[in-house]
């Protein structure tokens, strides 16, 4: 559909917004999702505000927003709805102290701008 703007691209239109994605699960690439990180990588062309990386080192799984930060597995978000898969449960963590926050942030952009070459081509 011709003008059409997926939910992720009028996100990153906001000139507020600046969003950095590290994937990965170490070394072993074999694990991504090889269609969803194409997409990644072609709105990282397409703006300058995401930076998408391949992370090389085992890293936690958080979520960083405005002024929150959360740690989870967030395996939730791993499988399609199966019958054969049965109940896990998930915990995590949430912490909105702004300053704590900023650190963590701080901390996981400058890894992700480490990690090789950031998708920009």
């Amino acid at each position: 559909m011709p003008g059409y703007a997926s939910g992720r691209e009028m996100m990153l239109r906001r000139s507020d917004l600046t969003a950095h994605i590290g994937y990965g699960l170490g070394q072993d690439i074999a694990h991504n999702d090889r269609d969803a990180v194409t997409r990644l990588r072609r709105l990282a062309r397409r703006y300058d505000r995401l930076t998408v990386a391949h992370i090389p080192e085992p890293q936690p799984n958080i979520l960083i927003f405005d002024d929150t930060w959360v740690n989870s597995g967030f395996d939730w978000l791993s499988f399609r709805d199966q019958p054969t898969r049965t109940y896990r449960p998930e915990e995590g963590t949430l912490v909105r102290e702004k300053t704590h926050v900023d650190e963590q942030y701080n901390r996981y952009a400058e890894l992700i701008a480490r990690a090789g070459t950031p998708t920009r081509r």
